[in-house]
């Protein structure tokens, strides 16, 4: 059975985070319904999962802006043409 995590707010207002366990995100929505709980946001878990079942990482997040990525460029260039070893 999937999982997916989710962020809910009960009737006072204070928001709970957690994981849950059903057959779809309809259904974890539904069940967080039937707890007294509105659901903000319910995702999958195996959406961040690769085939191997480790999580999806990268080094740099999702992705570099292109300020970012002339910057780390420029330094890296800096760097090796200094002779350091990286």
């Amino acid at each position: 059975m999937p999982a997916f995590r989710y962020e809910a707010v009960d009737i006072t207002g204070h928001t709970s985070k957690g994981v849950l366990n059903a057959d779809s995100a309809r259904s974890a929505r539904s069940d967080l319904r039937a707890q007294g709980l509105v659901p903000v946001s319910v995702e999958s878990i195996a959406s961040q999962m690769d085939a191997g079942g480790k999580r999806k990482t990268s080094l740099f997040g999702d992705h570099l802006s292109t300020v970012e990525n002339a910057l780390f460029t420029r330094q890296l260039s800096s760097l090796l043409e200094a002779g350091l070893p990286l």
